[in-house]
This record gives C-alpha cells, structure tokens and sequence, in this order.
C-alpha cells in the first residue's frame, strides 16, 4: 500500500535555485545515468508550498514503509523459531 502511493506522489528532493533576484524551486531527480532538474515555479508560490507538502507526504510513507519491512523481518524470524 505504501509503495503504491509513494508512486502515485512527485519524485525527487526539492532544491531551491537563485536566479538573478528571484527564488526558483525545483525537483532533483534521477532518471537513469542523468540528473534532472524538473521546475516547479516560484519558491513563494502556492504550486511550490503543495509541492513540498506532498514530499514531506512521500518521505512520511518511505518511513513507515521501512519500518513496516522491519518489523515484518522479526515476524518472519520468530515464525522459523530464531528468536
């Protein structure tokens, strides 16, 4: 469940750029051996702000995704008698 929304939410961490007298956001990411800068407009604009907010959202869900896989290696390990 976790992996499908973190799919479904904008990939990439946000990076602030200074352009001649205006801030810029944008979205780092990797596709393959290249890097990508994909523009999100104005750092102080409404676009920019639901922006973060949603990868605030997906690092959430990585989170509790990775604590989910922990704890389900414990349930693995006590169900074959390990613990």
């Amino acid at each position: 469940m976790y992996t499908s929304k973190i799919d479904e939410l904008p990939k990439g961490k946000p990076r602030v750029k200074q352009i001649h007298n205006g801030e810029y956001l944008y979205l780092n990411r990797r596709e393959g051996a290249k890097i990508v800068d994909e523009y999100v407009g104005k750092a102080d604009s409404n676009r920019a702000r639901e922006v973060l907010a949603l990868i605030e959202k997906r690092d959430r869900f990585i989170q509790l995704r990775k604590e989910v896989r922990e704890k389900l290696k414990e349930v693995k390990k006590v169900l074959r008698g390990k613990i």
